[in-house]
């Protein structure tokens, strides 16, 4: 049973209802103020974007107004050297402004911004006037914003700019390129050989051919030792140190006993460090004596008479190929082996005689040239007898046919044996047809762009006349003719399926140079065959009958 009392039934709730709520404290004036105080004492929000810009940058080309002091100038200017008007441009500053607005741009995550395209002098020179004057006029400047790109496009404006005003030496021009090179290699994530940093450059306005490419690549990578003397070099003392280097590597090669470590640490750097030295003390530079200091080192090295080291530098560099008649003889009392080129065998009597001298196997002299001095070492070697040119005569009956077969092997050696076509009625017994596919679309066979080129030269099939003749289904007499009556296709042809004449540059001569590549000996064995027989294989070309339809591709 509950014991809990309960209200007696007579007891009115309403009541209860109409009692007055009971009353709130209120808190003191002093209270109310410190809950003031503490309510302002509340930090801002937390600021969760701190990888945001504070002002997005325009995404397009405009104008803005900026501090000197928020634009810096580009860290990887091509142009390493002051601008000699420097002081003439600060003073044009000093006295009307900048006329023409500074291109700027700014990279992503960056709060200052660079000069994008030229400007850096005028740059520096408002900066100094804004230091030293502190003139509100030099303190801010309206500049031209374009949106970031890419680093590549940045160092491409750059070299365009400089390369316009006629501003880049030699070594910064070559430095600028080799590091766009790497840049774009970078960006695109892959390697460029020179044919495809050429296109790259064209695209963007900047013609540099491949051979100059090349050497600004020598430059950079063989040359960095000659430091202070840097600045003075020319365009074309790089091409005289770089072809007079690759002699002297060719040599110790064959000498076989330098290796190619010491060959540019302790001959090649070593003299080039030297002239460095030579320039920074006001003594100038000079290439020729430059080369010369690197016989005098190597012979040093070697332990051999500086003379002598320049006789046989002079024997490699200009007996490429010498006439069937004149034979290679050492000097000296040292035994020589006389040794058959192993290209030559099948040739009988046109084989040509190298003589191995000792361990250096390196030809001592041409005949006479002891005789005439060293002086005389680059004179043409004298002309055939009346003997070897009556030889030769005896010969013309087999010589087209053995100069076919030499083609042919060359074709195979550098990969066009595709295009190779025997044709007994064409001045030399062949020509070469248009690839299947273009010759620069295979890397793995480079030697196609020069084999392919330098036999339809040899071949003659370049000289309408002799296309004319060639047989009614060949393309390239088609095209060259212009049968097809489109004369634009002969360009179009070259361009794109050929990729473009082959150019005597540095790789092209350093390859047919090289006595060790059996194609590049082969190609001077073609060669004398065509000079030996070539006017009486076009004085036959002119009498035939080549309205006959019978003379057809064998």
């Amino acid at each position: 049973m509950s014991t809990q009392p309960t209200a007696p039934p007579d007891a009115n709730v309403s009541h209860i209802a109409d009692r007055p709520p009971p009353r709130l404290r209120q808190p003191s004036l002093e209270e109310r103020r410190r809950l003031v105080s503490e309510s302002l004492n509340v930090g801002n929000p937390r600021n969760n974007a701190r990888t945001l810009p504070e002002i997005a940058d325009p995404k397009f080309d405009c104008q803005l107004e900026l501090g000197v002091e928020e634009i810096r100038p580009y860290e990887r200017n091509p142009r390493r050297s002051n601008n000699a008007k420097f002081d003439e441009i600060k003073e044009s500053i000093r006295v009307s402004g900048i006329r023409n607005p500074i291109t700027v741009t700014r990279r992503p995550n960056e709060s200052h911004f660079i000069v994008e395209a030229g400007g850096n002098t005028r740059l520096l020179a408002i900066q100094q006037l804004w230091a030293e004057t502190k003139e509100p006029r030099f303190k801010r400047i309206t500049v031209m914003f374009r949106p970031w790109r890419c680093e590549s496009h940045v160092l491409m404006a750059h070299l365009i700019e400089n390369e316009q005003r006629g501003e880049l030496t030699f070594w910064d021009k070559a430095n600028g390129i080799m590091v766009l090179k790497a840049q774009l290699e970078c960006e695109k994530g892959q390697s460029l050989v020179m044919r495809q940093l050429e296109e790259e450059l064209r695209a963007i306005g900047l013609a540099v051919g491949k051979s100059n490419l090349s050497l600004y690549a020598f430059a950079t990578q063989r040359l960095t030792a000659l430091a202070e003397a840097l600045p003075a070099l020319t365009g074309m003392d790089a091409r005289r140190i770089q072809s007079r280097m690759n002699l002297l590597k060719r040599y110790v090669d064959r000498l076989g006993t330098v290796s190619e470590a010491d060959f540019y640490s302790k001959i090649i750097d070593l003299v080039l460090s030297r002239h460095g030295r030579r320039y920074a003390a006001n003594l100038g530079f000079d290439d020729q004596a430059l080369c010369a200091d690197w016989e005098e080192v190597l012979a040093e090295h070697l332990k051999l008479p500086a003379e002598q080291i320049r006789m046989s530098l002079d024997v490699l560099e200009s007996a490429i190929e010498p006439p069937a008649s004149a034979s290679i003889a050492p000097t000296g009392a040292t035994a020589a082996a006389t040794v058959t080129n192993a290209d030559s065998r099948d040739a009988g009597a046109n084989a040509v005689p190298i003589a191995v001298r000792g361990p250096d196997r390196l030809p001592a002299a041409l005949p006479g040239i002891a005789a005439r001095g060293p002086s005389d070492a680059h004179r043409p070697a004298p002309a055939a007898t009346s003997t070897t040119a009556s030889s030769s005569a005896a010969q013309n009956d087999r010589e087209p046919e053995t100069l076919a077969e030499r083609a042919a092997r060359f074709a195979e050696l550098t990969a066009v044996a595709d295009c190779y076509r025997r044709l007994a009625a064409a001045p030399h017994g062949f020509f070469m047809e248009i690839p299947a596919t273009p010759l620069d679309l295979d890397p793995a066979r480079p030697l196609r762009h020069r084999g392919w080129w330098l036999l339809a030269l040899i071949s003659g099939q370049m000289h309408e006349h002799v296309s004319r003749h060639l047989p009614a289904q060949s393309h390239w007499r088609r095209i060259h003719t212009h049968e097809g009556g489109i004369e634009s296709a002969l360009p179009l042809l070259i361009e794109n399926e050929l990729a473009g004449p082959v150019s005597f540059d540095v790789m092209l001569t350093d390859w047919l140079l090289d006595p060790a590549d059996e194609a590049a000996a082969l190609f001077w064995e073609i060669v004398a065959l065509v000079r030996n027989s070539g006017e009486l294989a076009r004085q036959s070309f002119a009498m035939r009958d080549y309205s006959n339809p019978s003379a057809k591709d064998e």
